[in-house]
């Protein structure tokens, strides 16, 4: 009798084997079984446990190369991955709510990994405006920031938005405890989270709207391992089934993108935010601090392209675009190119920004502001192509770099595309690294600074002898200055 009684305080305790529901579990279990989802995440945990001694040994070897952060401040911009966990939401891949029927897929291909070839079912919302509203409690600025990203895709893509508009599937953005959303079109009213602190950036925004759009994680990659490993050993064990990989559901015939907006950054789930949890491996470990963009970069909207197959209004147009560009889906007659490329084919620089170098002793100064100290935080962003004479390199050589930024460089910095492929993202500093010197595979070297802060200033100072490319980046409070010299 005495058992019985006890009873109650076992149930509540979670001594039976069930732990009551948290908060935000009640808030999303009318869209998945939340008891079957952390019963199936366990299984997904305990098989990215299993390592062979050969891995093993590889990753202690990559640990060994790979720089500390010394520096690092882990609060300075989270990702909404961070967020999610400083609320205990846990979900899959971080910030997704998948729906029953995505989570069985994961789980029986879970049992036969080889099949995993064909995409999770995903539901595209079509090219007819997706309806969006605000919830109750959604402050004034995550609305503007919610309509600046619908309107960024909505320019990017075929794919349109309309605020308030008829239709039974429709997104309703909410503050909750946390950052996330659905993928893809799951039916009638699903929820996407944006907390008014913490997620109030237009490149969470953004992040999430793709989600939405249907695109998972880029490292969830099935080809992942040819780029990255995961250092499982500095992620907390209720987190490691965020880092599993599955079918090339995102991938679209397209290249890995480490700079993806929707890259995991190098220290996500981190025990331990000066040891990474993702190392870039062999040619790619440059990379190792590039991972997750600022914003959707050229591939994540290509991919998005792709999916909603939007390449089918140029349809009956000639392609004249060159070096990974394609026909603009809202303007069939111009070309949209990588970053650091331009003109009317993508064989020439980008608009509005061409710093020309020829032999010379003479300094030239230019200077980049962006923005007012004191004003809300807003994106500032500026793509410069410097071009030295045919047949000649740039190098870049940092001599520091001093910010209170992290991995990814997500609120500010510099990136350098020294790749003649430019499809995919650059190296992005805004740490001193410990190597100092880059060198560009060609005579252009597409230099593109950003700053999601309210204000920001850059220096540059031009040398035409086109020796050496000098970078320092500082910052104080909300103020930032970056310097660049050719020296």
């Amino acid at each position: 009798m005495r058992f019985l009684a006890l009873l109650p305080l076992f149930f509540a305790l979670g001594l039976c084997g069930v732990l009551p529901h948290t908060k935000f579990e009640k808030e999303i279990e009318k869209q998945i079984d939340v008891d079957e989802f952390k019963k199936d995440m366990k299984i997904l945990d305990a098989h990215l446990a299993v390592e062979t001694d050969a891995e093993r040994a590889e990753l202690q070897n990559l640990l060994a190369a790979v720089e500390p952060v010394p520096s690092l401040e882990a609060e300075a911009e989270k990702d909404e991955e961070a967020v999610n966990a400083d609320n205990k939401a846990d979900l899959f891949e971080g910030d997704i709510v998948l729906t029953n029927e995505q989570l069985s897929y994961v789980m029986a291909n879970e049992t036969e990994r080889a099949k995993r070839q064909a995409s999770m079912n995903t539901a595209i919302w079509g090219t007819t405006p997706i309806p969006f509203s605000f919830a109750a409690g959604v402050s004034d600025e995550v609305k503007g920031i919610v309509r600046a990203a619908t309107a960024f895709w909505t320019a990017n893509t075929c794919v349109n938005f309309q605020e308030n508009g008829a239709g039974e599937n429709k997104i309703l953005v909410v503050n909750k405890g946390g950052c996330y959303s659905s993928v893809g079109k799951v039916g009638k009213t699903q929820e996407l989270s944006l907390q008014n602190n913490g997620c109030n950036s237009i490149s969470t925004a953004t992040h999430e709207l793709e989600h939405a759009l249907g695109v998972y994680h880029e490292q969830s990659r099935a080809d992942r391992d040819t780029y990255v490993r995961v250092n499982k050993d500095n992620i907390p064990t209720q987190n490691q089934h965020n880092f599993d990989s599955y079918p090339t559901s995102s991938a679209m015939g397209l290249p890995y993108d480490f700079g993806s907006n929707m890259h995991y950054t190098s220290d996500s789930f981190a025990k331990d935010y000066k040891i990474p949890t993702l190392i870039a491996v062999g040619s790619y470990a440059d990379y190792q601090n590039s991972m997750r963009g600022h914003m959707p970069s050229f591939l994540d909207i290509l991919k998005v392209n792709k999916y909603y197959k939007c390449d089918q209004k140029c349809s009956n147009k000639a392609n004249p675009c060159k070096n990974g560009g394609y026909l603009d889906v809202r303007n069939c007659a111009k070309c949209v190119c990588p970053e650091g490329l331009g003109g009317p084919d993508c064989t020439g620089n980008p608009d509005g920004c061409v710093v020309e170098l020829q032999a010379s002793t003479s300094y030239t100064k230019r200077t980049i502001e962006m923005g007012k100290y004191g004003q809300p935080a807003q994106l500032k962003y500026e793509n410069c192509a410097y071009v030295a004479p045919e047949g000649k390199r740039i190098e870049v050589v940092f001599d520091a770099i001093y910010s209170g930024y992290g991995s990814g460089c997500r609120m500010g910095g510099i990136e350098l595309k020294t790749k003649t492929n430019m499809l995919q993202r650059g190296f992005r500093f805004c740490e001193t690294p410990t190597k100092k010197s880059y060198w560009s595979d060609t005579n252009k070297l597409p230099m593109l600074v950003w700053s999601n802060e309210g204000s920001f200033r850059a220096d540059i100072h031009l040398n035409k002898m086109v020796r050496a490319f000098r970078c320092k980046l500082f910052s104080f409070l909300t103020i930032h200055s970056i310097k660049c010299t050719f020296a």
